[in-house]
């Protein structure tokens, strides 16, 4: 029994820490940085709360902590963190543009609006479109 404990311990810890190697991962292929692979020296800490968990307990968790759901976090909340971050730039400059393009359109609106004018002057339509790109700009 204490064979299949010991087994169990080492299989969650695995998977924690396949999981946190795979978000790191993710965020590092997205971002084209490889800078994020520093979050993985916190997989480290497994090794070391591995040790203790099978030395003393013996495969037996903790009653009221788990060290090992901890460490997993601590690996896996930055790095889905980031990601959320990086997506967000990248929403807000879509939002940027399109908001450029906008802003473009609804210049060339009023211009034609204005063109449509019957005693405009080509020389007014002129200084009403030099007049809206600049209050525009």
């Amino acid at each position: 029994m204490a064979c299949f404990s010991v087994a169990r311990a080492v299989l969650v810890r695995l998977l924690f820490a396949v999981h946190g190697v795979v978000s790191i991962w993710r965020l590092a292929t997205v971002t084209d940085d490889v800078r994020y692979w520093y979050l993985a020296s916190v997989l480290g800490l497994y090794l070391f709360e591995m040790s203790i968990t099978l030395g003393k307990k013996r495969g037996k968790e903790w009653k009221w902590f788990c060290p090992s759901v901890f460490i997993y976090l601590m690996c896996v909340v930055p790095a889905i963190w980031f990601l959320e971050l990086y997506e967000m730039d990248k929403r807000i400059e879509a939002f940027d543009a399109m908001h450029e393009y906008r802003n473009v359109s609804e210049l060339a609106k009023e211009w034609i609006m204005e063109e449509r004018q019957e005693n405009a002057t080509k020389e007014d339509l002129h200084a009403s479109l030099g007049t809206v790109l600049g209050v525009s700009g």
